[in-house]
């Protein structure tokens, strides 16, 4: 089918707020399941008190605890915490901060900062489409053309209870098992895991608290995260993406390749964990939720909870709902949105809008089946064909829906421009559960077309009241601003979705059920509806005082165009700078622009804003009655201000109905479906004032109706009452409330009066017959049932009704509201109101003896949590067990286990068994005389390795030795690494480095008979050159030969031999022929010749070539005699240098092979390239340095000294000025940060290239 991927754009800020909390202290303050912790967030000079309920699931019997945050009622965060870790997410004050705990423990908060990214559109071959009929939007190519989304049409029913609803609902709550698989490009990466399984299991546990707490609340989904080491991918050959790709890539082949490791039947939705090209932070297939072969479509960084429940929405269909940001939105929401499917980071997004909800419950509401048992065969519901085949656990729920009062809805409002406006709903709901009011813009755009947005979409909240005003909010302390899309509201007609939703917390599977009605809004051109005039103080000084009994006249501009003559106001007044309006001022006047009124007995001071100056809290608030618009006496509260009001403690306040407990005005179809009574409160008076009520019948006979005027009366002990009436009207005419005749009707002629009959007495109580109005007992058993009370008077037969209903309290654990109804035959009614509390105060106690505390030795199995029961006074006691398991260093230090006895009214009893782990002496090596670093020939074998004594640690212990060979300047020289370790079975390990060199320093050896010099005549053939063997202690030996003629008398010939082994090393054998003269023929006899000859000594006066002229040049240009000192090649001094540092720079003796290594050792440089040269002096730029690697891949680095032990690691070397330049970054040795003694190191490097993962070891020098 049609994927369309949407992304989400968080990009993790740089700014690290480090708190002063450590984790130790952290995790002692979350002790109990509810706490109250405060957080100093950057640009707060207070901490923002937050209030942290735990929420319960499989990881608190890992050690793992996990809580939902809210501030004010507002769900803001979520925290997961251990002993070892922590992992949360803060959304306030229009920002998100990410909670993460450093290496020492020490809180960090990091700011996410926002940025823009692209939505694209994938096809994915072979996919059959997707049907368009069930919830689908039509899909319109892009335009300049500016046009709606067609209107929502009515689906064919499949599963959905009731066709006719806007949200559909099948009534199913349903369980996701979720895999957040975590590929190695982020289990590696030093952010956020660093490798560290701990950290991965506090970000799943948050999201997965985060995820139940929206989705429950809004959709009725709950997730059930899958806590499985098969999710987290350690090493590059396992990785799901071993190479970084597009993130079109990842989602398109998501499900694919992850069911490759991971069975597809093992989870039922997916959101994997990994990095790719683009710099967005999620992206997801829109309805991939439904479909087994999308299920895992979807990749996310992992920024935070609220980014993997973005992604999520996308899967079950939800588009983005921003105006601002990208394509492939509803552009519902004003510029980047509020909701949980927008980027509005100015908003918490912890909610679904009513749009996101609608298209989500379309489809799962509808056109989903399920299973009713969590082995997955009992198929319920009806499938619909071609999609929906990713079926999960659901349980059917009976809830039903609540209902909206749409009597007093109209389907249009019209009000002038830049006016406030405001709806008040009312609902009711069967089951008596939570309410939760919404009022959402619902202009659905799509693509090119323009946003026609103008108002923010403001969360679901208890109250009935909504407004859309001028909102001013703290950016920091004493500093306010206007709320982006509150300032001005221009023409226009726009629509809204009146919503309510019930809720029940305490029913693990509710599905919350939605009554939603659409209106429109057309604000038109014309006078705003304005409180004009009104006196708050100058401007920049104190605001003014005023004084409890002033009368004002109060002015307000009235557009005669648009409000009719007819239409009323009511006046209110705030005392908490316009949060709430308590007291009213006027209930009812003419909406012509003017009332007097007179100020009320009541205290109204001051509140901080704007640069720390007290601002007024006294704001009036005029508001048309069965209308939207409304206008206060200041716009800016904290930066203009209201006004205060003195109070004249001498009199009494007026008695006054608090605003918000009166009941509105109702129609209702049958005498069934009147509501019970709700008493409002009133204040006021010289005492308590008490309040009652009556009805009153209007039965008419021109229409089918009949109203019940209930009115409501409250009095003080001085006789001062108020009275508040509320028509409720019966029957299917809805229009009026008829009080007289109708206009229009004949008047009926005179008939004749029957003679009045005796007035019966009234209907009262018999003094003495009534139970107590207030009672107090033990247990809810203990309640009694309904008491029997006495009347007189009436007329005719008494009819009596008692109606039970349970009541919110704070004074006892519950309290029951019991109302007797006694009515006569002449409808006159008589009502007594009783309220029963149950307080339990007593605790319950245990049955068993309790364990105690426990200390074992390491090693020694841990016993298991005894089963413990308990008693209580009262009946319903309930024991839940706890488990935690406690590190220390990386071991198992401390089991504690908690049982807690719960009754009914919430009494507890805990009690806890901590069962201590004593370590084991550490591990450590006996001997002391550990084999030493040696230095031998070559042809010496290699000692044997020893066998090291060890004490302590966990046995058995398992002793091993490992030899790691780096190479010198030649085959037969180079280093072995001896590094012995011992491991115990707790994991521990201790290491021990010998360092064995072997060096060839020996020449080879001619064998056999070697040629000997000799003399032979000139002209005599020279002898043949004989064939040389030699051998060599350490490997094969190379000999050549050369032949090489000397002039003089006599001449010679040199036969040299030259023996090299693979080393270098060289071995020479020269044999010398000589070549004797022929003798010269003898002289004549003459004996006078004879002396002649003496001067035959002259050749041995031949060596002084300064009186032989002519023979001396003869020499210099025979080239034959220059090769002479070859046998002492002059190349033989430039290996010398082969022990200095750069040992691969040593040539082989003759020139020819000379070049030959060159280029092999320049194509190894355009690899993997290691400077192992350091230098710790101040000012060196030698540090140890790797190229070549693959590029945005990390480095692992760890370096040894010769003893075997850790002085410096990294996962990320060369990132972020991570460097090692002759310093130690680990303890052990030396401090951390101290420089190390100059010597011979080793390096373990781990690192990728050419896409796979490659190790790398060798000795590193420094000096």
């Amino acid at each position: 089918m049609k994927a369309i991927l949407r992304c989400l754009c968080l990009l993790i800020g740089i700014q690290v707020v480090q708190a002063q909390d450590n984790l130790q202290a952290i995790y002692a303050h979350f002790a109990s399941s509810s706490v109250e912790w405060s957080i100093t967030l950057p640009h707060m000079r207070e901490p923002l008190p937050i209030h942290w309920q735990e929420r319960q699931g499989a990881f608190n019997s890992k050690g793992y605890r996990s809580f939902v945050g809210y501030h004010a009622d507002a769900f803001v965060g979520t925290l997961t915490l251990s002993e070892q870790t922590l992992f949360g997410e803060i959304l306030y004050g229009g920002k998100a901060y990410v909670l993460t705990v450093s290496d020492k423990g020490v809180l960090q908060l990091t700011q996410e900062r926002k940025t823009r990214c692209g939505a694209v559109a994938i096809q994915k071959k072979n996919t059959p489409k997707a049907s368009r009929g069930v919830g689908f939007r039509n899909m319109f190519p892009e335009s300049d053309e500016d046009k709606n989304d067609p209107p929502i049409t009515q689906p064919k029913p499949y599963n959905l209870l009731y066709p006719n609803s806007l949200i559909h609902t099948d009534g199913v709550w349903r369980e996701y098992r979720l895999a957040l698989p975590v590929d190695y490009s982020y289990y590696a990466m030093k952010k956020p895991f660093n490798g560290d399984k701990a950290k991965i299991r506090a970000f799943w546990y948050a999201t997965e608290t985060f995820l139940n707490e929206l989705y429950g609340n809004d959709i009725g989904v709950h997730f059930k995260l899958i806590d499985d080491d098969q999710l987290i991918f350690t090493s590059p050959k396992d990785a799901l993406f071993p190479n970084i790709q597009g993130g079109n890539e990842v989602v398109n082949n998501g499900t694919i390749v992850f069911n490759k490791k991971y069975d597809p039947k093992k989870y039922d939705l997916a959101v994997i964990l990994t990095d790719f090209k683009e710099r967005y932070n999620g992206l997801a297939a829109v309805y991939a939720a439904y479909q087994e072969h999308q299920k895992a479509c979807a990749a996310a960084r992992p920024v935070g909870p609220s980014t993997i429940a973005h992604e999520i929405g996308h899967m079950f269909g939800a588009d983005h709902t921003f105006s601002n940001g990208g394509q492939y939105s509803e552009k519902t929401e004003t510029d980047s949105g509020q909701s949980i499917m927008s980027y509005g980071h100015e908003y918490p997004r912890d909610f679904f809008s009513l749009i996101s909800v609608q298209i989500i419950r379309a489809f799962l509401g509808n056109s989903m089946a399920y299973y009713a048992d969590r082995a997955y065969t009992q198929e319920r519901g009806k499938r619909v064909e071609g999609t929906g085949s990713n079926l999960v656990y659901g349980v059917k729920t009976q809830n039903r829906p609540p209902s909206l009062e749409r009597a007093r809805l109209k389907q249009e409002y019209v009000i002038p421009q830049n006016t406030y406006f405001q709806f008040y709903l009312t609902a009711t709901d069967p089951e008596g559960d939570a309410l939760t009011y919404m009022a959402h813009p619902a202009d659905r755009r799509f693509h090119s077309s323009r946003s026609n947005a103008q108002f923010l979409t403001y969360k679901g909240t208890a109250s009935n009241h909504i407004r859309f005003q001028e909102e001013w909010f703290e950016v920091e302390r004493n500093t306010f601003a206007v709320a982006k899309g509150t300032v001005s509201y221009h023409p226009g007609t726009f629509t809204f979705w009146l919503g309510v939703a019930d809720h029940n917390k305490s029913d693990p599977h509710h599905v919350p059920q939605y009554d939603v009605v659409e209106t429109k809004v057309k604000i038109v051109k014309g006078k705003p509806f304005e409180i004009q005039g009104f006196d708050n103080g100058a401007k920049y000084k104190p605001n003014k005082v005023y004084h409890a009994g002033d009368r004002l006249t109060l002015r307000w501009q009235v557009d005669t165009d648009i409000f009719s003559p007819q239409s009323k106001v009511r006046i209110l007044l705030s005392d908490d700078s316009g949060k709430t309006y308590k007291y009213v001022l006027v209930g009812e006047a003419p909406n012509n622009g003017t009332c007097e009124i007179t100020l009320p007995n009541v205290a109204i001071g001051t509140t901080h804003g704007y640069f720390g100056n007290p601002k007024g809290q006294g704001i009036i608030k005029v508001e048309v009655i069965d209308g939207l618009a409304y206008a206060l006496s200041t716009k800016s509260p904290y930066k203009d201000g209201g006004f205060i009001l003195e109070k004249d403690n001498k009199a009494s306040a007026p008695l006054q109905f608090v605003a918000a407990t009166l009941p509105k005005d109702i129609s209702v179809r049958t005498e069934a479906n009147v509501p019970a009574v709700q008493l409002p409160t009133a204040t006021g008076g010289c005492t308590t004032p008490v309040v009652s009520y009556q009805d009153h019948r209007n039965t008419t006979d021109y229409a089918p109706n009949t109203a019940i005027e209930r009115t409501f009366r409250a009095e003080d002990s001085c006789g001062n009452y108020i009275t508040h009436t509320q028509l409720i009207l019966i029957g299917e005419n809805k229009i009026s409330f008829p009080t007289s005749k109708p206009e229009g009707g004949e008047t009926p002629a005179p008939q004749p009066q029957p003679k009045p009959k005796p007035k019966p007495a009234p209907l009262a109580f018999v003094s003495g017959s009534l139970p107590p109005q207030q009672l107090t007992v033990a247990c809810r058993e203990a309640i009694a049932t309904p008491a029997t009370i006495a009347l007189q008077g009436g007329c005719g037969v008494i009819t009596e009704r008692v109606q039970q209903q349970s009541v919110s309290t704070t004074e006892a654990c519950y309290a029951l509201k019991r109302t007797y109804t006694f009515t006569d035959e002449c409808q006159n009614q008589l009502t007594f109101e009783q309220i029963i509390r149950v307080k339990d105060e007593q605790p319950p106690v245990f049955v068993e003896s309790l364990p105690k505390d426990l200390t074992i030795e390491e090693g020694t199995p841990i016993p298991a949590q005894a089963t413990l029961t308990a008693t209580d006074n009262c009946q319903g006691v309930k024991v839940t067990t706890y488990q935690q398991q406690q590190l220390k260093e990386g071991k198992l230090a401390k089991v504690i286990y908690q049982w807690v006895a719960t009754d009914n009214c919430g009494n507890r009893t805990t009690h806890i068994q901590a069962i201590t782990i004593t370590p084991r002496e550490p591990l450590r090596f006996l001997t002391t005389d550990f084999p030493k670093d040696i230095e031998q020939p070559c042809a010496v074998a290699l000692p044997q390795a020893v066998t090291l004594q060890t004490k302590g640690g966990c046995p058995p212990i398992t002793l091993t030795h490992e030899d790691i060979k780096q190479q010198g300047y030649c085959p037969h020289s180079y280093t072995i690494m001896r590094m012995y370790t011992a491991t115990d079975r707790c994991g521990a390990a201790i290491h021990y480095t010998q360092l064995i060199k072997v060096v060839d320093n020996t020449p080879p050896a001619f064998v056999g008979t070697l040629p000997q010099d000799r003399s032979i005549e000139e002209g005599t053939p020279l002898p043949a050159q004989q064939t040389l063997a030699a051998t060599d202690d350490c490997g094969e030996v190379t000999i050549t030969f050369q032949k090489t003629e000397v002039k003089g008398t006599p001449a010679k010939v040199l036969y040299q031999w030259i023996a090299t082994d693979a080393c270098g090393n060289k071995a020479t054998h020269t044999q010398t022929i000589t070549l004797v003269p022929k003798p010269k023929p003898a002289p004549k006899p003459e004996p006078a010749p004879k002396p002649e000859p003496k001067p035959t000594p002259k050749p041995e006066s031949k060596p002084e070539p300064a009186p032989a002229p002519k023979p001396a040049p003869a020499p210099v240009p025979e080239p034959k005699p220059a090769p002479v000192p070859t046998p002492e090649p002059a190349p033989t001094p430039k290996p010398e240098p082969a022990p200095a540092p750069k040992p691969e720079s040593k040539p082989t003796p003759t020139p020819t092979p000379e070049p030959l290594p060159i280029p092999d050792r320049v194509e190894e440089s355009k690899q993997i390239q290691v400077y192992n040269g350091v230098s710790a002096e101040s000012g060196s730029e030698n540090y140890f340095k790797v190229e070549n690697t693959d590029p945005n891949t990390p480095i692992e680095v760890i370096i040894f000294n010769e003893m075997g032990l850790i002085v410096y690691e990294s996962d990320h070397y060369q990132a972020q000025g991570d460097l090692f330049t002759g310093y130690a970054n680990v303890k052990g040795v030396v401090a951390s940060g101290q420089r190390l003694p100059s010597g011979t190191y080793f390096y373990v490097l781990s690192y990728t290239h050419s896409g796979k993962q490659e190790t790398k070891k060798g000795f590193l020098y420094l000096r």
